[in-house]
């Protein structure tokens, strides 16, 4: 699967066990959810940051190998990023 079509698939605006099933089968959904988390788009992050605080919480494997990029969330400025950040983390350790 294409980067663009895990993009279209975030879209559809689907459960979060639907995208926690879609990174078991597609490695780079969960760099993917990141990046949004990441973004300056408030409503987006906080939808990646609940798709990806479940997947941690449900399958951390996923999410480990993403660890350094994940932990970018706590270089930035804005404190709801961070702190969803270190739920994130929290899980994979």
């Amino acid at each position: 699967m294409k980067i663009e079509q895990i993009y279209s698939e975030f879209e559809l605006g689907l459960e979060k066990e639907y995208y926690a099933h879609l990174a078991e089968k597609e490695i780079m959904t969960v760099p993917a959810l990141v990046e949004v988390f990441l973004d300056d788009d408030y409503a987006n992050a906080l939808w990646a940051e609940e798709t990806l605080e479940y997947i941690s919480t449900n399958n951390p494997k996923l999410v480990y190998p993403f660890f350094e990029f994940v932990s970018k969330g706590l270089e930035n400025n804005n404190s709801f990023l961070g702190w969803s950040t270190w739920k994130i983390l929290a899980r994979l350790l």
